[in-house]
């Protein structure tokens, strides 16, 4: 498998700068002089615009996370440290009241930040044709690549983003309050809390199967330019607003989501969205365990589908033998045993050619003519071969 990583998966300075400055001017001994400062600051580069806004928009969605036995615990303790300080008179009993409550805000800010903004991160993973590897995210979620997959993790402040490039990849993610989790594959946008699901692409066309838990599946708005509809849209959910610093969201966001639940599947393609259907669990996750599932399929598909797995390429040229619908079990990898299977049930021969295994039909003379393409059944069941 390659990795590629751009960024380290670690706040940005900027970001790192934002927390700071929150922390500081939440503090009773923040001056005029440190205002001015925090003015200054911004006013220096874009980018910590841009932190501060991000950390005011995360700041105000914090009661989402208050419930949070760490917080609580901080909210608790910062009570408590109050009313001790209360108990003294004076100008000691309100500077030590004002430092346990702006304690209390500190810790909260320090424990929110650690559960909603880290880590960070943005790498490219791919794997080569007949290879399979699973990846751990640094949210704790998990990504298992299928053969000749790439994708493209993107975790930013507010939302946890993947870009499927290419192929297949079966997801199980991690919950996160504050930073949904997104799919971003071809004309659609899955969005996930907790759950497990298989994402497959073959060019354009997308489909999404839902394992366990729920998500939300959205075609991406057509009328914004490309570029800016991949990276940026976003699922409309009031729970997570994602202002601009004028209050107003930057982006298109996709049209109306899609609900699945387990076991249903649906289908994306550039012109938009497909009824919701009930899936094939187990042929839909066979190949987490190296196996292939046919049932009743075209084997021009199926041979399409083993050749993904495979450095040598079948290629079928009758169209008749082409249109057979094929039944049936194989190890991935293994074109042979496919073609041997292909051999026992039909008149067919293989030619060699480079990097390629020609599938004809074979001429059989029988009772004094010949049997071409046309006796070919239409359909076969080829039992299971995956050992």
């Amino acid at each position: 498998m390659n990795t590629q990583t751009h960024v380290d998966p670690r706040l940005s300075a900027a970001d790192e700068q934002a927390a700071t400055w929150f922390a500081r001017l939440q503090s009773d001994r923040c001056s005029d002089r440190d205002r001015a400062a925090h003015q200054r600051w911004l006013a220096e580069d874009p980018r910590h615009e841009k932190a501060w806004q991000d950390l005011l928009a995360l700041w105000q969605q914090l009661d989402h996370v208050a419930d949070l036995p760490p917080v609580a615990a901080e909210r608790r303790a910062a009570v408590d440290a109050s009313r001790e300080a209360a108990s003294t008179r004076g100008r000691r009993r309100v500077r030590r009241r004002r430092a346990g409550l702006a304690a209390g805000v500190a810790a909260a800010l320090a424990v929110a930040l650690t559960f909603t903004l880290m880590p960070l991160q943005h790498r490219v993973y791919r794997t080569d044709p007949g290879d399979r590897h699973t990846i751990s995210l640094a949210d704790g979620s998990s990504v298992t690549l299928n053969t000749d997959t790439a994708i493209r993790v993107e975790y930013g402040l507010r939302t946890r983003r993947v870009v499927l490039e290419r192929g297949q990849a079966h997801f199980k993610v991690a919950h996160a309050v504050l930073r949904p989790f997104e799919v971003e594959a071809g004309n659609g946008l899955i969005r996930a809390l907790g759950t497990a699901f298989d994402v497959y692409r073959k060019g354009d066309d997308v489909q999404v199967t839902l394992i366990e838990g729920k998500v939300e599946v959205a075609a991406l708005t057509s009328a914004a330019p490309p570029a800016v509809a991949n990276r940026a849209a976003t699922i409309p959910d009031s729970r997570f607003p994602i202002p601009d610093a004028e209050g107003v969201s930057p982006h298109p966001s996709p049209r109306t989501p899609h609900v699945l639940t387990p076991g249903q599947q649906l289908n994306i393609t550039p012109t938009g969205i497909s009824e919701r259907h009930t899936a094939n669990l187990e042929r839909a996750t066979a190949w987490l365990n190296g196996r292939l599932v046919f049932e009743n399929e075209r084997l021009a598909d199926v041979i399409r589908e083993v050749n993904r797995y495979s450095p040598v390429q079948l290629v079928v040229l009758d169209p008749t033998l082409a249109a057979v619908r094929i039944t049936g079990v194989f190890r991935a990898g293994r074109a042979e045993t496919f073609v041997d299977a292909l051999r026992s049930s039909f008149p067919v021969k293989t030619l060699a050619a480079e990097r390629s295994l020609l599938l004809v039909p074979a001429v059989t003379t029988l009772d004094g003519g010949t049997l071409t393409a046309e006796g070919f059944p239409s359909a076969v069941d080829l039992g299971e071969r995956v050992h």
